[in-house]
């Protein structure tokens, strides 16, 4: 669950394992050696000021168990002020501490302790640390002049090639020298918490931005390997913050890069023609591209062929700047394997954002992009791929560049690759929601979008999602695709555009493939189902089928047929209502009483089938469904109550609270108050903060399945009368209750306060999800365990929860998305096809309970939950795998 990313000699970074972009899904506190010494709500979460050469042991609030670490042997240690350097902000300290980098020996480390060091440039060498102290910061110099120019090139006087310095916006131009600079250098470290601060609000250097002299950058790296940049804070440089240049393996974790919206090309981190550059947990919030990936123009790009490859961009926010990840639109080195994960942009201009034109050349290929798990918020075009690009250079408004006609491809031709975009929540869209434009000549090639949700800002203003000659300013646009070769959709909403949702010109193909098989597979599957099904011996009901039990009420035909009415109002197809109410005919007799319904055995389970009955006696008006609806309620009068208040399990259970008895009970509960126009929900309330309050374990985030309130029966621990461990399903029946709950009451006040609850346990179950198949395990927390399993009923139960409570509002959108893999996950893992073309859904747990006092296998441990048949079919799989199915039906 906790990664260690990075750790010196003073300094260690973490990364939480999860898929929520950039934030945790709840505040945490860090204990260090048992002593409190961090709170936060970041993936990302640094600690500083740590003893050199010591192992700690680090634990969370919000996780058992502890990791350890050690942090490195420091060789030297020398404090900058031993050389001269003062640090009050008006002495000039450069030569102090120039002089101390050049005396440094061989992986020593120079320390700033607090205060201002007043510098000009500083040249750093290889195989050092430099270590900024909470409350110290390198400062800039206002004096431009103490900034030396750095040559474009010189001429290597034994060779007589050039040999390349100075640059600026991919080409070689001279350039005043970066304040933290350092060349063909390698093994650099700077570490924080401090700040290095460009200081170029207080000199001249943004007054003037188009001046033929580059402005220097606050960190260069010109062929450098090997750079790790920690903890520290960048700002307020007179160009570019952070500037890797030809170099590799640069690794940027946990900083925070600023800059004034309105200040000119303050990029925070741009890399160029860079190899293996990751950039983990920081925050932006500049005057210009948050991360802009270059690799030059077409001069250098052919001189040395090198494409900026292998970036990994994660858990990062972005803010206000022109793009969150821009590549270009120096790229005539090309793009390649580019991974941008977990991220949150927030009010910036664009998402994505590709910069290219003709004239970039044919190497200019960008290929291999990926984006995932990223919410952005209030950006106005969260995608814009744009291969007209009119900006910057002198050819940049000529007819060769702007000309919609399909000119010659050529060696100045560009090339876009493949890009895939999963697991996206855009809100607050502007422009548009993605603005894709090729050249007729060299068409995009692909485009895949999967789990992506847009929806706009309500008082959208029209602005222009790219910059290309003649781009008018568009409103509310949807997703807008010019000169694409394969354009492959799964999975994508837009709500509130200003006309077609998808506007496709010159798109050769596109493709809605993945689902739409899916879900032809699906309804065949559900046909099956009622097919081969009668009121007397359905299919479905596994158990009955194997114990060889009479027809009677009980609740997993109630799941099926509750399931199969919604998916009959979504659909409006008749046969599902048809088939619901013959079904239901069977078992309810015209004086209400009901085949195999014993009201004093006071089980539950037998209630939840009654939740069926109000809407056949809403659209039929039969009078023997208000009857039974009458003598089913008769239960929730007699039955017998715990200690604290809720209903006993069963009869047969005796003081005991179950977690399914939330959703057998309360969900029919609530439709009869409202039924009967009572509106007093607090009874219910009551039984679900009682769940709450006794059976949640706060450091797992996880609710057990029993509690005997007498604490004496077997399986009960002697002290909590808790059951042992976390059951899928029973946590799945608990969420659906409270989800289905919401949904009927309209009293505002508990609603909130259930909302409050399931939104706490949708969180924090998200974390024991599958990395790959996004589905959860049979216990919830112990996935790597031998004999656990995906188990696909409760998987279904919470998938459906999220994407029903995403709907409702109650979650955020994201969660949609994260129902809708689990879902998939299923499909592909247990939706199956056998030899014969026949379908069954497999991976469900037969049954799983707790008792009662003769039955002591059922003791809750590891070991019995694993041992219980997995069959395929079985309603309490099927029903759930079709309520998910109907919310995913809500968005066709």
């Amino acid at each position: 669950m906790l990664k260690i990313l990075f750790t010196s000699s003073s300094s260690a970074c973490f990364e939480w394992k999860n898929e929520l972009p950039y934030y945790t899904e709840k505040e945490y506190t860090i204990y260090l050696n048992g002593k409190e010494v961090l709170t936060s709500n970041t993936n990302v979460f640094s600690l500083h000021g740590l003893t050199p050469d010591t192992e700690y042991k680090l634990r969370s609030s919000t996780r058992a168990g502890t990791i350890t670490f050690k942090t490195e042997k420091d060789t030297y240690v020398i404090n900058v002020k031993d050389f001269g350097a003062v640090g009050d902000g008006v002495t000039l300290d450069t030569l102090a501490i120039q002089t101390a980098i050049n005396c440094l020996p061989r992986r020593a480390k120079l320390y700033f302790p607090a205060g201002d060091y007043l510098t000009g440039p500083i040249c750093l060498k290889s195989h050092i640390t430099i270590e900024l102290a909470a409350g110290a910061r390198i400062l800039g110099a206002t004096n431009t002049s103490l900034y030396p120019v750095i040559p474009a090139h010189t001429t290597d006087m034994l060779s007589g090639e050039d040999v390349e310095f100075g640059t600026w916006e991919g080409n070689s131009v001279p350039m005043h020298q970066a304040l933290i600079f350092a060349e063909h250098a390698r093994d650099i470290t700077i570490i924080g918490p401090g700040t290095i601060d460009g200081n170029a609000q207080n000199s001249t250097w943004w007054q003037n931005p188009k001046a033929p002299i580059g402005r220097p950058r606050l960190m260069f790296f010109n062929r450098c390997r090997d750079i790790r940049v920690h903890g520290i804070t960048a700002q307020n440089s007179a160009s570019w913050q952070i500037h890797p240049y030809y170099s590799r393996n640069v690794d940027l974790y946990d900083l925070s890069i600023i800059a004034p919206k309105d200040s000119p090309n303050t990029d925070a981190i741009d890399p160029e023609a860079c190899d293996v550059v990751n950039i983990i947990g920081c925050k932006f919030s500049v005057g210009d591209d948050c991360i802009a990936i270059k690799s030059s123009k077409i001069d250098l790009a052919r001189k040395y062929k090198t494409p900026a490859n292998r970036h990994t961009i994660r858990n990062c926010l972005m803010q206000f700047g022109h793009g969150a990840v821009t590549l270009g639109s120096e790229m005539s080195g090309g793009v390649t394997n580019l991974t941008v994960n977990r991220c949150v942009f927030r009010k910036t201009d664009r998402g994505l954002r590709i910069k290219t034109r003709r004239g970039r050349g044919n190497t200019a290929i960008i290929d291999g992009v990926l984006f995932e798990n990223i919410k952005m918020e209030g950006v106005i075009t969260p995608i814009a791929i744009n291969m007209w690009y009119n900006c910057c250079d002198p050819d940049r408004e000529s007819e060769y560049v702007w000309s919609r006609k399909a000119l010659p491809i050529d060696e100045r031709t560009p090339y876009l690759g493949e890009f895939t975009f999963r697991n996206m929540t855009c809100t607050g869209v502007e422009a548009a929601a993605c603005y894709c434009d090729g050249l007729p000549e060299q068409p995009i090639k692909a485009i895949e979008f999967e789990n992506i949700s847009f929806s706009y800002a309500e008082n959208a203003k029209p602005g222009k999602p790219i910059m290309k000659s003649f781009m008018d300013d568009v409103c509310r646009m949807g997703m807008y695709f010019d000169n694409v070769e394969t354009l492959t959709l799964s999975n994508v909403t837009v709500e509130g555009a200003a006309g077609e949702d998808i506007i496709a010109n010159h798109v050769t193909e596109i493709i809605n493939r993945k689902d739409a098989d899916m879900y032809s597979k699906i309804d065949a599957y559900i046909e099956k189902l009622l097919s081969q099904s009668t009121p007397d011996a359905p299919i479905w009901n596994i158990e009955s089928i194997r114990q060889g039990k009479a027809p009677h009420w009980n609740y997993i035909d109630g799941c099926m047929i509750t399931s199969l009415l919604e998916i009959g109002r979504i659909t409006n197809h008749p046969k599902y209502f048809d088939f619901a109410e013959s079904f239901v005919d069977f078992y309810v007799f015209d004086d209400g009483s009901i085949r195999g319904y014993d009201i004093e055995k006071y089980n539950l389970d037998d209630l939840n089938e009654g939740r069926v009955l109000f809407e056949l006696y809403e659209k039929t008006g039969k009078e023997k469904y208000r009857l039974a609806i009458e003598h089913q309620a008769l239960q929730l009068n007699g039955q017998p109550r715990t200690c604290t208040g809720n209903f006993w399990h069963k009869l047969i259970y005796p003081n005991q609270i179950w977690l399914d008895g939330l959703y057998m009970a309360q969900v029919f509960s609530t439709k009869y108050q409202k039924y009967k126009g009572n509106k007093d929900y607090s009874d219910i309330l009551m039984q679900i903060k009682n769940v709450r309050k006794y059976m949640f374990n706060e450091n797992d985030g996880l609710y057990y399945h029993g509690l005997d309130c007498s604490k004496s029966i077997f399986w009960a621990d002697k002290e909590t009368g808790l059951s042992k461990n976390y059951w899928l399903r029973s946590i799945g029946w608990y969420a659906v209750a409270m989800i289905d709950i919401i949904e009927i009451i309209d009293d505002e006040s508990a609603k909130k306060e259930i909302s409050v609850i399931f939104s706490e346990l949708m969180n924090s179950i998200l974390r024991y999800r599958d990395t790959d198949s996004k589905m959860y395990y049979q216990v919830v927390n112990m996935g790597e365990r031998e004999g656990n399993y995906l188990e696909t009923s409760g998987s279904s139960m919470v998938a459906y929860a999220m994407l029903k409570g995403a709907r409702l509002g109650v979650l955020p959108n994201e969660f949609a998305i994260f129902g809708k893999e689990t879902f998939d996950g299923i499909c592909e893992k247990y939706l199956q096809i056998k030899e014969d073309g026949d379908l069954n859904l497999s991976g469900i747990c037969l049954v799983a309970g707790l008792g009662p006092e003769n039955n002591t296998r059922r003791d809750g441990s590891f070991e019995y939950y694993i041992s219980e048949p997995v069959v395929e079919n079985d309603a309490k799989g099927v029903a759930p795998f079709i309520l998910c199915y109907t919310e995913i039906l809500r968005n066709l």
